[in-house]
């Protein structure tokens, strides 16, 4: 792997009481620095809710808020509307919490929605949760109603990682090396469940894909790792027999998660079972775009040259002798997590 190696930037890290399996900043825009953090392997399993203080306090760099014991190991762990994130266990179970007031609240518990396996993969859009499992199955959830889930599929290979675009537009990777594209419109009550629509076997490897990300303003642009330590972009608007991801082998092992800046997307993270954080920049590859930016230029590099991301700037901004497991990013900073039990933030310095 080429690429600048850059120290932590105002690194603070700090142990999680566990291996960390997930992390996830919760509700971002109130610039709270609040984030959850989920443990696995371990006799007891926790949940636990985290704040960034200005000044680290008494020698710790995160204060916990709160705790929460669950049943089992923490796979996957989505943030929904406002302080409510939904967590995926390894039984099966999914959880739907509010992180409120410095107090975690079980507010929903979905027992064994995939059938005595585990519940792989969890993603989210307005009241809508979609769940994928180890025997293959994806389920759509309602958290509205008290019915029970909808079956989009059963027929696939293990789900390793699942995104929720739309409220009717579902992306899903599998251990058989490929990702598939789900257009819940198309499913009615005389069929037991969908087809993709579109299928792709992004790699022509036999290595599951077990992250993928969408880009935060279009959200057909799909970033994804494999457990071959490959990172690939490509654009799910394109025919699969037409379709040219942009593929890169980085020599760090599975890569575990995959995530975009949500306010800079031309900056894209990824952790790897070999305890690298690797930060990919494409703002030199053509127009700065800021979501949500009201003066931002028309032409997005993502929009017209998804490919220009395999000319990205590649630094490595963390190193550490066990897996990373979870990053995830917003406008304060990346948050990342690993078998080392250890826990840390880097601040938005970095960014741009």
């Amino acid at each position: 792997m080429d690429g600048e190696r850059d120290g932590p930037h105002d690194g603070r890290t700090q142990s999680g009481g566990g291996k960390i399996s997930k992390v996830r900043w919760i509700d971002p825009e109130s610039r709270q620095k609040v984030f959850v953090s989920g443990t696995y392997e371990r006799s007891c399993n926790q949940i636990t809710l985290w704040s960034i203080p200005p000044v680290s306090q008494e020698g710790e760099s995160f204060k916990r808020a709160c705790q929460i014991d669950v049943e089992d190991d923490v796979n996957d762990i989505t943030t929904c509307i406002g302080t409510n994130f939904a967590v995926a266990l390894n039984n099966g179970d999914l959880l739907v919490v509010d992180a409120d007031n410095d107090k975690l609240d079980i507010r929903q518990t979905m027992c064994d929605v995939h059938q005595r396996c585990a519940a792989n993969a969890i993603s989210s859009c307005d009241n809508w949760i979609v769940s994928g499992g180890g025997d293959g199955s994806i389920l759509l959830h309602d958290l509205n109603a008290t019915a029970q889930p909808s079956l989009i599929t059963s027929q696939m290979s293990s789900v390793r990682a699942i995104s929720m675009l739309t409220a009717n537009l579902v992306v899903s990777s599998h251990l058989c090396g490929r990702i598939y594209v789900w257009d819940l419109r198309e499913k009615s009550s005389s069929l037991p469940s969908l087809k993709p629509t579109v299928a792709y076997y992004p790699t022509n490897t036999p290595g599951a894909i077990m992250a993928i990300s969408s880009h935060p303003a279009d959200r057909h642009l799909i970033g994804f790792g494999t457990e071959e330590g490959i990172v690939g972009f490509l654009d799910i608007r394109i025919a699969a027999e037409c379709v040219a991801p942009v593929s890169m082998p980085f020599s760090v092992g599975c890569i575990n998660e995959i995530t975009f800046h949500p306010g800079y997307p031309e900056n894209v993270y990824l952790v790897s079972s070999e305890g690298v954080l690797i930060h990919l920049d494409a703002t030199k590859q053509g127009v700065i775009h800021r979501v949500g930016d009201k003066e931002s230029a028309s032409s997005n590099l993502w929009l017209s040259r998804p490919s220009s991301f395999g000319n990205a700037n590649v630094s490595v901004l963390m190193e550490e002798p066990m897996p990373i497991n979870s990053v995830d990013v917003c406008a304060d900073g990346v948050i990342v997590g690993s078998d080392s039990f250890m826990m840390t933030f880097i601040d938005k310095e970095f960014f741009v």
